[in-house]
């Protein structure tokens, strides 16, 4: 037996999630459209009316037994079982088949039956979910070795205990309104008192549960209040398992000095707080050499998801000391950014004008020099579209579809597609799809969404160039950027216009050798000349790369 309701008035052992659910016991009455009288003690997810949503999950059981069973009543609700976590039974039916059903047997109690014989030692736990406006009551859930019968229900002439030709039976509407639905009162013995107790306050009840907002949903994480040890699979096999494996600090990172166990839920939140405490230095290390790596262009320590054994140790010890306790003083990550921005370092040029640095410090282990940095996809696309005047700087909004190319085919791909500039919204606010990435994106190096990545791959590749070339975004951004600075030279005349597209795209004004070839170009194209003008600008290795 997981739960018998009758035996217990809370929820303690299950994980309660939303506001729905709580136990009730035989003779409460509940809003379900009409008020009801609960027959058997159970979990109610219609305590507080329809409008509330939650689930409950129960404890993890290891699967002994053939079959599972549960007593439900509802509507619009379901009723799931994971193993080991898994809950993709809505996809794959042949893994997970009947593991998840809906509950819609409003009038009567229902009983529900899963075969779980393929699934023999592994864990498991049961979901019951009210995610609308429906509602759903279990009283009974349990394991056997063969299938079992829907048990007898409860006559509902014993549910009540106060005699049904009270005056006192107005006191609780919902009640009366109850037992005239079952046949146990006629409403005509107590006049127009009925309708001032009982039909207008039931009325009024249902109007404030309709009247709550429907639940907005978000991706979140929450800490379940039970945990436990999972074994070690041997050579990876999960059919074979080992010894058990305690929830604590991990040895590689220094855990094997650690010897307190996590012992509450999963383990969690204390393993959070063992890596994140002011004494571990890794993780301060980590942090700030990740810092230091986006804004120069490469980490102290060269390796920046990997500053243990397998990785390369940092040339400059005391710099990134000096960088982590800065960051662990004050852990803002915005100011050790703004540190290093306004720093004399991240200012220097990419090469030294004293030739004998190299001799001295051939690997820029010191800092001499700066590093040659690409500009992130996203990055370049943003400057695209800032270049071309279409940049929309709102902050916030809906995502934007991806756009969609004849190439980007197969299972899973999005219904729509967005336009070629993404309505000018900066890249971040472009849908990621993990199989329909952009493009132009992909080209340069965005990162694979299927898991996290510290430090980017910056490639060069022929893809990027063809990519500048040949985008339609590239060649719709330069169209516009070419009318727009065309429509400046009546005003300011040719080479002021030639300037302002220099300082709009390299942040500096042209040599004179630089202008008589623009002049030259332009003069020679007509009004064409313009786009494809802007479209060169875009291709120059300095639109993308800080020297």
């Amino acid at each position: 037996l997981l739960e018998d309701f009758s035996r217990t008035d809370s929820l303690d052992d299950w994980t309660v999630v939303g506001d729905a659910f709580d136990v009730l016991p035989v003779g409460e009455v509940v809003l379900i459209g009409r008020p009801r009288i609960i027959d058997a003690p159970c979990a109610h997810s219609a305590v507080r009316g329809r409008g509330l949503v939650g689930s409950i999950l129960s404890r993890n059981f290891t699967i002994e037994h053939r079959f599972l069973h549960l007593r439900v009543q509802g509507e619009s609700a379901r009723v799931r079982v994971c193993i080991e976590g898994y809950w993709i039974d809505q996809h794959n039916a042949l893994l997970f088949e009947n593991f998840r059903q809906d509950v819609n047997s409003p009038e009567q109690w229902r009983h529900l039956q899963m075969d779980l014989t393929r699934y023999q030692g592994k864990n498991a736990h049961v979901e019951i979910h009210d995610e609308g406006r429906g509602w759903v009551a279990v009283d009974r859930v349990w394991l056997s070795a063969e299938g079992a019968q829907q048990g007898a229900g409860v006559d509902w002439a014993l549910l009540d205990d106060e005699a049904t030709d009270s005056a006192t039976l107005l006191a609780d509407p919902l009640r009366a309104e109850a037992l005239m639905a079952a046949g146990l009162v006629d409403p005509a013995r107590y006049g127009d008192a009925w309708n001032a107790a009982v039909v207008n306050t039931a009325q009024e009840l249902r109007r404030l549960d309709e009247s709550l907002p429907q639940p907005v949903r978000i991706i979140s994480a929450a800490e379940a209040p039970f945990g436990f040890d999972v074994p070690l699979s041997v050579r990876g096999d999960p059919n074979q398992p080992g010894d058990l494996v305690e929830r604590r600090a991990l040895e590689n990172l220094g855990g094997a000095d650690t010897p307190q166990r996590f012992g509450n839920g999963s383990g969690r939140r204390e393993l959070a707080r063992w890596i994140t405490a002011a004494d571990n230095p890794l993780f301060w290390r980590t942090q700030a050499n990740r810092l230091w790596a986006r804004v120069m262009g490469r980490g102290v320590a060269a390796t920046s998801d990997d500053l243990g054994a397998m990785g390369v140790p940092p040339e400059n010890r005391a710099l990134l000391d000096h960088l982590a306790v800065r960051l662990r003083d004050n852990p803002s990550r915005r100011a050790l950014l703004r540190d290093i921005v306004l720093s004399r370092s991240y200012q220097m040029a990419s090469t030294h004008p004293d030739p004998r640095a190299l001799e001295v410090d051939a690997t820029n282990a010191r800092w001499h020099r700066a590093y040659q940095k690409r500009l992130t996809g996203e990055s370049i696309r943003d400057s695209i579209l800032s270049v071309s005047g279409r940049l929309d700087r709102k902050v916030g909004g809906a995502s934007v579809p991806v756009h969609l190319t004849d190439f980007l085919t197969g299972r899973g791909r999005p219904g729509g597609s967005g336009p070629v500039d993404g309505h000018g919204r900066r890249s971040i606010y472009i849908k990621v799809c993990r199989n329909f990435l952009p493009a132009f994106l992909t080209a340069f190096d965005f990162p694979a969404p299927a898991t996290t990545v510290g430090d980017r791959l910056v490639t060069n590749v022929p893809a990027q160039a063809l990519a500048l070339m040949n985008d339609p975004f590239v060649h719709e951004q330069a169209q516009l950027w070419g009318d727009r600075v065309m429509k400046t030279v009546d005003e300011g005349g040719l080479v002021a216009a030639i300037e302002t597209m220099w300082q709009q795209a390299f942040g500096r004004l042209p040599s004179g050798e630089e202008v008589a070839m623009a002049r030259e170009f332009v003069d020679e194209k007509g009004l064409e000349g313009w786009t494809d003008l802007a479209h060169a600008l875009i291709q120059a290795k300095e639109f993308r790369f800080i020297r």
